[in-house]
């Protein structure tokens, strides 16, 4: 075949189209340099126009990308690596975030809108929030200039073609949550510029104080978008991966939960800070946290130090745009420490004397913020330590190894109970504070009621109408080494989510009328610990099963008899789905889990099975079924002494002796004697061969029935013993069947966690501009905080002394 058959001439418009892509990127970056160096100027006005260019400038490369991604121009690489001709359009948009290039662009997008957005709200702190911003987008265009999408493929005998198709997205990408999952928590991790720079122009300003309310919406923003981003992707795994559960610790996932955990931190600061007018240092020092991390984790990503140990990891990055990288973490991370370090030596030097408001008793809703910020301090630190393993190993020289999943369980699991304490008993606790035995006289009722329920959990584990008994014999292994039993550890775990749930929801009740607008955090709070107990029931008191499922033998799972349904598979489409009829516990259904083959990776190699669950959802629990390629064999070798006899399936074998003929060597001929029984109770004898030829050994298949043959491996001279395996006449199929109740908790909690996040953000976005008097949290339409307690109420009554804002 001529070579040449398989390019034409690229499209001119295609060619303007890229240069002009490239052209914006280094647009950009000048724009925004500008930016930055004049931030150190009192030209405001200028300043913005050059922002403007740069914002304008990205969001242009971004749909000169987009153009050649859908109209399918290969003679662009990472088009034709990422795309091809007879993807849907969802997925030729999808690619164009579907590489490293491509990522770095979507980021450079998200963080530029809400740096455009948010910059109209920032009044005395625009100037140094914008440069701020350019700097870190500056960076982000020098790393597009290296590692560009826009660059060209090789010249064929030197003139540019352009191949016919590309090579397309991976089969895991080709699911509809590409399309929605990356743009959603890239989002959220681009609203995370907001509160860094912020918080760095407010140091810059020593001005502490007015930032809060105009980050606060933006914080809230950028926490709900990066934690429905989060469960976009366990959603992802769970419908595609395989892995029978929403999350695995994988390296990347953390690398998203990071920000968001110390997010959270972050919120509950702000929340210290607006209602007693303290930790003014300590909330902004938490207000860059996430951003940090965010590129720290991104470095890990592109870095390629963790190697293979990601489903997620791209490879290793250009070094130049590497270095760009490490500039950008580099900045954010000791840039920010060093000038927060100068205004906190500053602080300690001067101590503020204004009257702030102090508690009256220990516990109080202050002590609750700070345990619950430690705690997730806790939860961040202990994650980036795991996923920063595989980088340690790979400077050690030592192959890097993801931390599995039951380490990050078993160190985590010490942190979880006090944390779900505090938040079930600290929304009930006031400003100033209150005796234990007064909570406890509190939520008594509400306790009763969380055992209750817990209860009522408990009896439907062990009552086949409800779920399927779970095996009372299973064990967890605790982080000390020690087993214990399984149910009482996790209903434990179910307990502490179910008693936050209760407690959050009577609050939120108690608050409908009178504080409406403020409930939005109770909200949050209620949908995360129902999508905990969704986590946590589903994967706790999961049950697997495997089963084989084969054209004249179903296979059998959790009561279910699952049945083959013969069709014409076509195993090299990838919209290929098996068909396999599920009859049992009152219902019958057809599954159809998916199941072809892609080329191999090397000529002569096995081609590449690909694979996804179907799922059926009940109201309580989820069935899962995954089938793998079929498999012709029936059983293991098993070795038969004379009138040894084997049963399989409702078939035995029964083994008479063997035969042979020649000397022994190449030539000779084993011939081994068989009693088959089959459904039909007839028995007969069947007798498999094996020959001795040069370099091996060729078996001759004995018939059984319809659906087996049996092979025979090898005989023993010396004992007469025979080895044989039974063999399937046509392909059966390996089934996993996964058991998951309530798993529509996490998607419900998933839900109101979303809307509690957005209606908070929503309430509270007007709350800008410089006051005094709003510190104390009377910019709230209620004049409550995020729990609906109102803050003015509460100052009034409160005692003062003088603190130091830090």
């Amino acid at each position: 075949m001529n070579p040449n058959a398989l390019f034409v001439d690229p499209p001119a418009w295609s060619l303007a189209v890229g240069t002009l892509g490239r052209g914006l990127i280094v647009l950009s970056a000048i724009s925004f340099l500008a930016t930055t160096v004049l931030g150190f100027t009192e030209r405001l006005r200028v300043q913005r126009w050059a922002f403007h260019i740069g914002s304008f400038s990205i969001v242009g490369a971004f749909l000169c990308l987009l153009s050649l991604s859908v109209t399918g121009q290969f003679h662009f690489g990472y088009v034709w690596e990422h795309t091809m001709k007879d993807l849907e359009l969802q997925y030729r948009i999808s690619a164009v975030w579907a590489g490293q290039e491509g990522s770095f662009l979507l980021w450079a997008l998200m963080s530029t809108a809400c740096a455009w957005f948010a910059r109209r709200r920032t009044a005395q702190y625009e100037g140094a929030f914008l440069a701020i911003c350019a700097a870190i987008l500056g960076s982000l265009a020098g790393i597009l200039a290296f590692e560009s999408p826009f660059r060209l493929i090789e010249p064929l005998n030197g003139v540019l073609r352009m191949p016919l198709d590309g090579r397309g997205l991976s089969p895991a990408l080709l699911n509809y949550w590409m399309v929605i999952h990356p743009p959603t928590i890239f989002l959220g991790f681009g609203a995370l510029i907001v509160p860094f720079a912020l918080a760095t122009a407010a140091l810059i300003k020593r001005n502490l104080n007015d930032w809060v309310p105009i980050v606060r919406p933006w914080a809230l923003f950028g926490l709900t978008f990066n934690g429905l981003g989060l469960c976009m992707g366990g959603f992802w795994a769970y419908e595609m991966l395989n892995w029978g559960g929403f999350w695995m610790w994988d390296p990347v996932e953390n690398t998203s939960f990071v920000p968001w955990v110390t997010m959270v931190a972050f919120i509950h600061a702000i929340f210290v800070q607006i209602a007693r007018k303290k930790w003014h240092l300590s909330t902004a020092l938490l207000g860059a946290v996430p951003f940090m991390c965010f590129c720290y984790g991104t470095f890990l990503t592109r870095s390629g130090f963790l190697g293979d140990t990601s489903v997620h990891s791209f490879a290793q990055m250009d070094r130049s745009a590497l270095w760009i990288l490490v500039g950008i973490a580099g900045f954010a991370i000791f840039g920010f420490l060093a000038l927060w370090t100068v205004r906190l030596i500053a602080a300690r030097k001067s101590p503020d004397t204004e009257a702030k408001p102090i508690e009256s008793f220990p516990l109080n809703r202050t002590s609750g913020y700070a345990t619950a910020i430690w705690l997730l301090i806790a939860f961040g630190v202990i994650t980036a330590f795991g996923m920063s393993v595989p980088m340690i190993m790979s400077l050690r020289g030592v192959q890097p190894k993801m931390v599995e999943e039951h380490l990050y369980h078993s160190v985590l699991s010490w942190f979880f109970p006090p944390f779900m304490l505090a938040l079930a008993l600290f929304p009930m606790v006031t400003w100033r504070g209150m005796r234990g035995r007064d909570l406890l006289v509190k939520v008594n009722q509400l306790l009763a009621v969380s055992i209750f329920i817990t209860g009522m959990l408990l009896v439907g584990l062990n009552s086949d109408r409800v779920w399927i008994p779970f095996p009372m014999d299973r064990t967890v292994e605790m982080s000390w080494g020690q087993n214990v039993p399984a149910l009482p550890f996790v209903l434990f775990l179910t307990w502490l989510c179910v008693f936050a749930l209760v407690t959050n929801l009577a609050a939120a009740a108690a608050l409908w009328k009178r504080a409406r607008p403020s409930i939005g955090g109770l909200i949050t709070h209620f949908g995360f610990a129902m999508t905990l107990l969704g986590l946590i029931f589903s994967r706790g008191f999961e049950q697997k099963a495997e089963t084989l499922v084969h054209p004249d033998i179903p296979g059998e799972a959790f009561g279910y008899r699952l049945a083959y349904l013969d069709a014409p598979y076509q195993f090299t489409d990838r919209h290929n789905k098996m068909r396999v009829l599920v009859r049992g516990n009152g219902e019958e259904f057809e599954a159809n889990p998916g199941l072809y083959f892609m080329p191999p990776n090397e000529p002569g190699g096995d081609p590449n099975p690909v694979v996804w669950p179907a799922i059926r959802r009940h109201p309580f629990w989820d069935l899962i079924l995954i089938v793998y390629p079929m498999d012709f064999q029936a059983s293991n070798p098993t070795t038969f002494a004379k009138g040894d006899l084997r049963a399989h399936q409702q078939i035995t074998l029964t083994y008479k002796g063997y035969t042979s003929n020649g000397e022994i060597g190449p030539g000779a001929h084993f011939i081994a004697e068989f009693e088959f029984q089959g459904l039909d109770g007839e028995p007969k004898i069947v007798k498999p061969e094996l020959k001795l030829v040069l370099g091996g050994a060729e078996p001759v298949m004995a018939r059984l029935d319809d659906v087996y043959e049996l092979r025979l491996d090898a005989v023993m001279a010396e004992t007469g013993d025979a080895v044989a395996t039974l063999f399937y006449i046509n392909p059966a199929y390996p089934v996993e069947v996964f058991y998951k109740p309530l798993t529509i908790l996490v998607w419900l909690g998933v839900g109101l966690m979303t809307f509690g996040g957005l209606m908070s953000a929503r309430y509270r976005k007007g709350s800008v501009g410089p006051t005094s008097g709003r510190d104390t949290g009377e910019e709230d339409r209620s004049g409550n905080d995020e729990s609906g307690e109102s803050n003015v109420q509460s100052k009034e009554s409160d005692e003062v002394q003088p603190t130091t804002q830090i």
